[in-house]
């Protein structure tokens, strides 16, 4: 017993001095780069590797670099709900002014369309107005021609009127010489003397006739024309109203 507790107790101390070794050895196997680097053998560069070691003289990760850039926009753009807010109000704010600008535009045509509706309304007016006066000018110059004609027909009657019975005297005396020569009765002269002035008469009631229709007609003119001119004044009022109440909002 005394020989092999002496003999176990180097075996013991032999395998922990071993393990202390190789736990030596294994850690200083990855943490010592640079023997590794100086006992291996230099490597020759070529072309390529000496245009990328001139393009990329600190060897620079670009990939990881922007892989980390593309993260920090993700974090910050997607990810983040702020971004989603500011998102929203800007759309909110360009449908506003999407809105705002179509109600300018739609309040601009309507003052065009008014505006035309307007000058349309004016211009028919003064048209109206204009035939119009040319009507009445040539109402008064046909009653003024009227008149003349009834003067001088009125004067014409009087004289006529005076002729007519002296040529009635004077006709019916050779009416009743020639009826008394003849042998015609004194009631079928008479006859034959009154059917001469009766033709005068009708020719001036036609003309007397004709003229009070042509005054008729433009008196009938006159008051359409007048009608049409207060239609234009009503409609003129009401667009200027439709106008002032479209501008006020």
């Amino acid at each position: 017993m005394k020989t092999r507790v002496p003999a176990v107790i180097r075996q013991v101390l032999i395998a922990i001095a071993f393990c202390c070794v190789a736990g030596q050895f294994v850690g200083q196997t990855p943490s010592e780069p640079g023997v590794q680097t100086l006992q291996s053998a230099p490597k020759r560069q070529g072309f390529l590797d000496y245009a990328l070691g001139k393009v990329n003289p600190h060897d620079t990760d670009y990939g990881s670099k922007m892989g980390s850039a593309r993260n920090a926009v993700v974090g910050y753009t997607i990810d983040d709900l702020y971004f989603w807010s500011n998102v929203v109000t800007l759309l909110l704010l360009c449908g506003l002014v999407a809105v705002v600008l179509f109600q300018w535009r739609a309040m601009n045509k309507r003052e065009l369309i008014a505006a035309s509706l307007i000058a349309q309304l004016f211009n028919g007016r003064v048209s109206d107005r204009l035939e119009i006066e040319r009507r009445t000018e040539q109402f008064n110059q046909l009653v003024e021609a009227h008149n003349a004609e009834a003067e001088a027909a009125l004067s014409r009657k009087t004289a006529t009127t005076e002729r007519e019975t002296d040529a009635n005297g004077s006709l019916t005396k050779s009416v009743r010489t020639l009826a008394d020569g003849k042998g015609i009765s004194p009631a079928e002269a008479e006859k034959i003397a009154a059917a001469a002035p009766d033709a005068t008469a009708a020719s001036l009631e036609q003309s007397n006739l004709l003229l009070q229709r042509r005054v008729e007609a433009l008196q009938n003119s006159e008051q359409n024309l007048k009608q049409r001119l207060n239609q234009t004044t009503v409609l003129l009022d009401q667009e200027r109203r439709r106008n002032s109440t479209l501008k006020g909002a």
